[in-house]
């Protein structure tokens, strides 16, 4: 049993995944926020499953403040954290991703990993991990990137004919979709392919 939920908004709320569903929980944020929201997933049951995506574009001095907190109380739940974010001018991504497994939650497998494409020197990005573990025979871990733009490949799709501007428009883009191919629903995965050329289309692009 599949389910999948696209949103634009990030609010304070718990939610409990079913025995034998899978969710798919999608998150597109491009405008920010002031106080952190927190976001809970339970799993009660077993052979409950959660995939979310967060993808974040911020500009100007917009502030990401959130945390997930996923906790499992039964055996064989999985959930995988991917969490994109592109942070232009000052934009300040401040993420806590909290893994709960209890003591009866026995081969839970689940992962989270931020990765963040800085556009700008005065832009921030703070992730934190945090893992509870009650029992054992089970996966968790985690992972964090940080990086800015390819310039040697930016400069070769500039060879290729783009103007600076689309390359590193081209790039970025390129990153944040990446994780859309996981997704079974094409037309939702091209519903957020325009929702990203959309919000990248009037950001100025600088040299970092």
């Amino acid at each position: 049993m599949y389910k999948l939920i696209i949103t634009d908004k990030i609010s304070t709320e718990t939610i409990t995944i079913a025995k034998d569903q899978t969710l798919g929980y999608v998150l597109f944020l491009d405008k920010g926020w002031e106080k952190t929201q927190r976001l809970t997933f339970e799993f009660k049951e077993e052979n409950a499953t959660l995939h979310f995506l967060a993808i974040m574009i911020g500009k100007n001095k917009e502030k990401f403040p959130m945390e997930t907190v996923s906790i499992h109380k039964n055996r064989n739940t999985k959930a995988y954290y991917t969490l994109r974010s592109a942070l232009f001018d000052e934009a300040e991504v401040d993420y806590l991703g909290n893994l709960k497994i209890e003591k009866n939650a026995h081969s839970t497998d689940c992962y989270l990993a931020h990765h963040t494409l800085m556009l700008s020197k005065d832009a921030k990005t703070n992730t934190v991990p945090c893992l509870e573990i009650e029992t054992d025979d089970v996966k968790a871990g985690h992972a964090a990137t940080i990086g800015n733009i390819d310039e040697d490949l930016a400069f070769y799709l500039e060879s290729r004919g783009l103007d600076k501007k689309s390359a590193k428009t081209l790039l970025i883009r390129n990153f944040l979709e990446s994780e859309l191919k996981n997704i079974p629903d094409e037309e939702a995965q091209k519903s957020l392919v325009e929702k990203i050329d959309a919000a990248l289309k009037n950001i100025v692009i600088k040299d970092v």
